[in-house]
């Protein structure tokens, strides 16, 4: 019985270890996918920004006045 209850004791603190470092993973790679999400929203925006810019000073050079934006 004693060595049973040892393996049964091992594997309770093994369990036990494991469980945090397995969520402790998926938070990280939550977080990661989260992270990526908005950064490539963000780059996103910042494509439609430049290309706003473009054709703002395209509308400029062809002596089109722009309205005030609202930002």
């Amino acid at each position: 019985m004693g060595i049973l209850s040892k393996v049964i004791k091992h594997i309770v603190v093994s369990k036990t270890i494991e469980a945090p470092i397995e969520a402790s993973k998926k938070e990280e790679e939550k977080s990661f996918h989260e992270s990526l999400f908005f950064s490539e929203r963000r780059e996103r925006i910042n494509q439609l920004n430049n290309h706003t810019e473009e054709l703002d000073n395209k509308l400029r050079n062809m002596g089109i006045e722009l309205r005030p934006s609202i930002k």
